[in-house]
């Protein structure tokens, strides 16, 4: 389960897009005002933001660049009415994990939600997985005799 933001200034809009991401069991925070959402964002930490691209106060690549500044690890997928190959191409450019054009299908948001998570999951374990590296493969953790590795061991001691 995902806590996921949903930012479009169309009500009927949000509510499709609620009900598509209740349904695969994910919490859901609606808004129809991205300066709110941007406002709440830091109290829900969301994983996945979904949002409008062309709003009256705040654009979706308003949106897209907070969440880079400031909630690095939220995916952003940006939906749109207006889709273009230009604005496509911005968007990933930005940073954009997603950019589906509406009306979309149930099945095209659903998947891209999906694998946004999936991504999400992937970098997560990536980062354990140096850590546990790194941490494995420390100097100290070195076992030996030899005369360097006492020298060296003395030295680290040392300082």
């Amino acid at each position: 389960m995902a806590k996921i933001i949903i930012i479009d200034d169309e009500p009927a809009m949000v509510e499709v897009i609620v009900t598509l991401c209740r349904e695969k069991g994910h919490q859901v925070f609606p808004f129809s005002s991205a300066a709110k959402a941007v406002e709440q964002m830091a109290s829900i930490d969301p994983q996945i933001v979904i949002t409008d691209v062309k709003m009256e106060t705040m654009s979706g690549f308003d949106v897209l660049r907070h969440v880079k500044e400031n909630h690095r690890q939220a995916l952003v997928i940006l939906i749109t009415a207006y889709a273009s190959v230009d604005t496509a191409i911005e968007a990933m450019k930005m940073g954009a994990h997603g950019y589906v054009p509406k009306p979309f299908k149930i099945d095209e948001l659903q998947m891209t939600v999906q694998r946004a998570l999936e991504f999400q999951s992937a970098r997560q374990e990536n980062t354990y997985l140096r850590k546990e590296l790194k941490n494995k493969y420390k100097f100290e953790n070195i076992i030996g005799s030899s005369p360097e590795i006492l020298v060296r061991l003395r030295d680290d001691t040392v300082t």
